[in-house]
């Protein structure tokens, strides 16, 4: 591949590419529909401890096979012609010292629920702790996309995880897909319970 190949994999080559004939992409965008099953394909054809995806892009191929367990990375290098200005960020001074922010989350869990530390903190409880149960529910639907039912055909499966998932806050489960509960919690080993 040429310099000048090199340069056509532009960001208009990935979002603006049909539009502009150049690619036959348009918003490229994580699909897990298309992503998760060549992964797949990619691990059952391939016996490999580590996978590195040279030129990977927006990296769909490299999250898709850690999502499936495979220990992968992705590197998409960069070329700069001759003449060409780098552009470099600019250097942000640090206002609160190192381990600021951890020191004022313990010091809040410390004071306890509305205190003035608590209310302090940039990121509370009452905000982060909604925001991460749903970042893992995405993450459960995630898992759950490629969940199977055995049915009558021995080459057709039925996907089960592929609908909405309806998640119970206060009794930590999903109501309506029973097997995506596998991933809520985990079995801790004897004398490792909470």
């Amino acid at each position: 591949m040429t310099l000048l190949e090199m340069h056509q994999f532009t960001k208009d080559y990935y979002e603006d590419g049909i539009r502009k004939h150049i690619s036959g992409y348009e918003n490229y965008s994580w699909m897990p529909t298309r992503s998760i099953p060549e992964a797949l394909d990619i691990q059952q054809n391939f016996e490999f401890k580590t996978c590195v995806d040279y030129g990977c892009a927006k990296g769909f191929l490299v999250h898709a096979l850690r999502i499936i367990g495979c220990d992968a990375y992705g590197e998409d290098p960069k070329l700069y012609r001759k003449g060409e200005p780098v552009v470099k960020g600019e250097k942000v001074k640090v206002l609160e010292p190192e381990f600021g922010h951890q020191r004022q989350w313990v010091d809040a869990c410390k004071a306890g629920f509305n205190s003035a530390e608590h209310k302090s903190l940039t990121s509370s409880f009452d905000y982060s702790g909604p925001l991460t149960e749903t970042v893992l529910m995405g993450n459960i639907a995630i898992r759950s996309y490629m969940l199977t039912e055995a049915t009558g055909n021995r080459r057709r499966s039925n996907y089960i995880g592929r609908k909405k998932l309806l998640w119970d806050g206060e009794n930590m489960k999903i109501n309506n897909l029973e097997a995506a509960n596998q991933y809520v919690g985990r079995t801790y080993r004897k004398g490792w319970e909470l």
